[in-house]
């Protein structure tokens, strides 16, 4: 009885929790939600309750309350998102000064520029070397061309007896203003004052005039008109300038040329019947002795602008060859050539030794604006300022004593064995390195020493010898083609190897050597053991497809990578004109 009375217990408590639960079931109303026995808002972090819609460039951010907002957080390419505070962002546009955006591609010679705005411009910043920058305003600038007066470019070289003047476009022309000693100033150019009736050992009805400057010349024709000479019997010679005795072209303006003249007009007394001056020469005159048609002749380098497209040159300036104190220097014989060869003017007066003159024959411009003028008369090689005075002659070794009478500063420095050159057929050819440390030279033909019994030889002596130190030079063996051959000018190719240029009776021929791989003379040697130089032959004459002078006798490497090639006239006493051609050198041939 007691068990059934607790049973019915339990299950009446039972029955009391069960109804007791039935009587606190609840529900919660819209946007609410039950949590721990009551009824709490619904949230957006919580329940994705009441969240925005957000758009594509929006995301989705929670507060503290968990509800949410739209921020935004993306923004088109050409924008930058920037974030404000919690809630906010905006969008604003990149700039190219900013971002780099939207920029305009500038040339070369623009720069880019920046408005206010950041936005970009390109204005132009730089010109051709050539032409200067003109600032017009914010965006907008121009090149215009850089004139002599205001800028100092494309200004002429003058010498020391000219001065820069400028024409009315603000280019620049030397006008010439005073003359070397032995010459006088004459409607704007330099005239010889030996022109008077035999003054300075002159001659009557002479007449010689220096061109003007600024004369246009064609390469076909290079003919200036210089002097004509009547005499007493009225017999009237005209002769024209020689320039082809050596060609040099300029490092620092392309467009130069340096043309060089020799003694002056000279012909050999066994020549003058060809010009009916059969009676000049005295009886015992040899048919090697000369007549000087003009002997106070001044050696000089004539200056060229070179116009390739136009196939014209025009006369910058002329450069006599002076002594170092500004007196001119003449074509007249050293006293050392008195025992082989007399000279007479066209009067039949024997004409004067001058221990300065000099037959010039080969020029080499460098950098520096100086000259290396090789020498025929006695194997000399004189080296003259950018004006053309004298800094110093180099002689022979042992020859010092001939020259004691020289106004010209002296070294007998060259090798002894040049002193044994045949008359008038001293140095000829001469080039330098790209260096500029080394000359290269050579003699027209054999030196005596090398001649067999018979008095001929093929043989000759190229030399090389370093600027700062003369007294080292070497030589190598260079052979002829024809025992008649001579070479008059040297060039040197962009790979280093030696242009020859050696001239026959009947043609001109460019050889090319090799010096690198060419055995030096050594002393006491005997010629005819060493092997000369290889030879390549690159042009000649005589099978060209165009008609070449026979007395080609300069060259030179002109700025397009060809060689320009002058002839020597003779200053037109056998009708001969001068003319300048181009070639270009491979190991085919020229073309």
């Amino acid at each position: 009885m007691r068990k059934s009375i607790n049973e019915l217990l339990i299950a009446l408590a039972t029955l009391i929790v069960l109804v007791g639960c039935q009587e606190s079931t609840f529900t919660c109303g819209a946007g609410q939600t039950a949590k721990d026995g009551s009824c709490v808002p619904k949230t957006c972090q919580a329940d994705g309750y009441g969240c925005p819609t957000c758009n594509s460039d929006e995301t989705l951010i929670y507060l503290e309350d968990q509800s949410g907002f739209c921020k935004l957080t993306s923004c088109p390419e050409s924008q930058n998102w920037i974030d404000i505070n919690q809630t906010d962002a905006m969008c604003v546009d990149k700039t190219c000064q900013a971002d780099g955006y939207g920029c305009p591609t500038c040339n070369s010679d623009e720069t880019l520029m920046y408005f206010d705005d950041g936005s970009g411009f390109c204005k132009l910043s730089s010109c051709p070397e050539s032409q200067k920058l003109v600032d017009i305003n914010q965006t907008h600038a121009v090149c215009v061309n850089k004139t002599c007066q205001a800028d100092g470019y494309g200004c002429p070289t003058c010498n020391a007896y000219q001065t820069l003047s400028y024409n009315a476009d603000g280019s620049g022309y030397c006008l010439q203003t005073s003359c070397p000693e032995g010459l006088f100033l004459q409607n704007g150019t330099c005239v010889e004052k030996s022109c008077d009736a035999f003054n300075n050992g002159c001659y009557s009805g002479c007449l010689c005039r220096l061109p003007l400057y600024g004369t246009e010349y064609p390469l076909d024709r290079l003919e200036i008109e210089y002097c004509s000479v009547v005499l007493d019997n009225e017999q009237k010679i005209d002769f024209t300038l020689n320039v082809g005795s050596g060609l040099a072209a300029s490092q620092s303006e392309p467009n130069l040329l340096y043309a060089l003249t020799d003694k002056g007009p000279v012909m050999r007394c066994g020549d003058t019947q060809k010009i009916a001056l059969k009676t000049i020469c005295p009886a015992d005159a040899s048919a090697d002795d000369i007549v000087m048609l003009k002997p106070n002749f001044v050696p000089s380098i004539f200056v060229f602008d070179l116009d390739l497209d136009q196939k014209q040159t025009q006369l910058r300036s002329i450069l006599p060859l002076m002594d170092q104190g500004g007196k001119v220097l003449s074509g007249r014989s050293h006293p050392k050539l008195a025992v082989h060869q007399r000279a007479f003017d066209v009067m039949g007066n024997e004409v004067a030794y001058d221990p300065d003159g000099i037959d010039p024959r080969g020029i080499v411009r460098m950098s520096d604006g100086t000259f290396w003028v090789s020498d025929a008369s006695v194997a000399s090689i004189l080296h003259v300022n950018a004006d053309g005075k004298s800094l110093k002659r180099l002689v022979p070794a042992g020859m010092q004593n001939d020259f004691n009478a020289s106004r010209c500063p002296v070294q007998d420095v060259l090798p002894s064995e040049l002193s044994t050159v045949a008359p008038n057929q001293g140095l000829h050819g001469i080039t330098a390195n790209t260096a500029e440390n080394m000359l290269y030279f050579v003699s027209r033909t054999p030196l005596f020493i090398d001649k067999n019994t018979s008095g001929t030889s093929r043989y000759l002596r190229l030399y090389e010898m370093p600027i700062q130190n003369p007294q080292g030079a070497s030589s190598y063996l260079y052979r002829l083609d024809d025992a008649d051959a001579g070479v008059v000018e040297l060039s040197l190719s962009p790979e280093g190897d030696l242009l020859v240029m050696e001239r026959l009776l009947a043609s001109t021929r460019i050889y090319k050597t090799a010096l690198q791989e060419s055995a030096k003379i050594t002393s006491g040697a005997d010629l005819n053991k060493i092997t000369p130089m290889a030879k390549t032959l690159l042009f000649d004459s005589a099978t060209a497809t165009e008609v070449f002078p026979s007395t080609l006798e300069g060259m030179t490497r002109i700025w397009n990578g060809s060689y320009l090639l002058i002839n020597n006239n003779g200053y037109h006493l056998e009708g001969e004109t001068t003319i300048l051609k181009t070639i270009t050198l491979t190991t085919g041939g020229a073309q």
